[in-house]
């Protein structure tokens, strides 16, 4: 039973190092689930950033980009994806995120608000 509980918690510990490294990489993971037709956002994530890094105007992009780190409950990387967004908007073309993308930024920044109360639950 011993060697059972080291085993598991070695399993644990090697789980929260690729965990972090995936975190720190934005890098991760992906998963499908045919029950409920949902795919993991971890390697959306990934997609999206190389996809900015290709076309660093689409809006469309950044949007995908919000609604991953949303779905992930990481707000304040949603929140930077919106402001990096609007900042070279407004440097390269003088104009600001269209309305669709301002859209998920509020939303983004209202279940930010409600994330602190969520998980005092």
């Amino acid at each position: 039973m011993l060697d059972l509980a080291r085993v598991e918690q070695a399993l644990r510990q090697n789980k929260a190092y690729l965990a972090e490294a995936q975190r720190l990489t934005h890098t991760g993971s992906w998963a499908f689930n045919p029950a409920t037709g949902k795919v993991s956002y971890s390697i959306l994530e990934t997609l999206y950033r190389f996809a900015i890094e290709l076309d660093s105007l689409n809006e469309g992009l950044y949007r995908g980009l919000m609604l991953c780190h949303q779905q992930l409950g990481d707000h304040s990387e949603a929140l930077q994806a919106y402001r990096r967004c609007r900042e070279l908007l407004t440097r390269f073309l003088g104009i600001p995120p269209n309305a669709k993308t301002q859209a998920r930024y509020h939303s983004v920044r209202e279940r930010a608000a409600y994330a602190p109360l969520e998980s005092a639950l």
